[in-house]
């Protein structure tokens, strides 16, 4: 579905002027405020923090065990494939200048307040707002309207800074939960890998063999979180990879992480430091 052309500075600047301002909460405040929330800004916002935190609450941690269980995966997958769900729907809505459905987000969201609030440290603060500036908004849009059209089977989010777009293109790409598949690179020193869920089953990457393939991210600065992602899923075979980001540093297309690639720059827009969108397709697969 074709991103519209509405003015979202308009529309958003009253909202964007009574924000909360960039607070990063616990799930159990996220899950409060949500819950009487009113400012499609901080609606949205508090919607992408609760999906982050359950989806970084699935993942290994160090002192677990090798060891994954299956029967946990089918609860877990119905709590993450709704918050998506409703995600995608209220990203979609946003994007598109049209009014959100509070109420129907709420009441699905809220009906696994208590299986969220078990899965996550309620130590936890959310990660920075996804939607830092107002002018940023326009960047998003364009990024949406820009999107290729080409028949993408699997789409690969990267979380969490990749959530927001990633949502925004399953719903333009005419996609649903089962064409999107969300995982984490970690960057921590000496740990350096992709983290999907500890729980899913090995066809949860391994779904994309053969599959035309596109990986979302927001900011691409070194391309080293893109590069190992692309590594990463390289090794299921799919078809083929295309990469998108909102934006990309001038100097990214220059790292040894895109050395195999191919840089688009047909739809791109170029400043003095970013370029925007930043596509490109992997011509090395194997």
């Amino acid at each position: 579905m074709v991103l519209s052309e509405k003015n979202l500075h308009t529309i958003y600047d009253e909202s964007f002027a009574t924000r909360r301002y960039g607070d990063q909460e616990t799930i159990n405040t996220l899950l409060n405020l949500y819950k009487t929330e009113k400012n499609p800004v901080d609606f949205k916002e508090e919607l992408l923090s609760i999906v982050q935190l359950y989806f970084d609450s699935l993942l290994p941690k160090a002192k677990d065990s090798l060891h994954s269980n299956p029967n946990n995966w089918q609860k877990e997958k119905e709590v993450l494939y709704c918050l998506c769900t409703e995600g995608i729907k209220i990203i979609s809505q946003f994007y598109r200048g049209e009014d959100l459905d509070f109420d129907n987000a709420k009441s699905h969201v809220l009906s696994y307040r208590e299986q969220i609030l078990n899965s996550v440290d309620k130590s936890i603060r959310s990660k920075e707002p996804h939607l830092k500036a107002f002018d940023e908004l326009s960047l998003i849009q364009d990024f949406g309207q820009k999107l290729s059209r080409k028949s993408h089977d699997k789409l690969v989010g990267i979380v969490s800074g990749g959530l927001e777009p990633s949502f925004l293109a399953t719903d333009i790409l005419e996609k649903g939960m089962d064409d999107l598949i969300l995982l984490r690179y970690s960057k921590r020193s000496g740990d350096s890998q992709s983290l999907v869920p500890k729980n899913a089953p090995a066809d949860y990457l391994g779904s994309i063999a053969g599959r035309e393939v596109i990986v979302i991210e927001d900011y691409v600065v070194n391309g080293i979180t893109m590069g190992a992602v692309v590594d990463a899923i390289k090794t299921y075979k799919p078809k083929n990879i295309d990469g998108i980001a909102l934006s990309a540093t001038k100097s990214a297309p220059h790292s040894s992480a895109f050395k195999n690639m191919d840089i688009d720059y047909s739809k791109s827009v170029m400043d003095e430091k970013y370029i925007h969108p930043f596509e490109f397709t992997v011509s090395q697969m194997e």
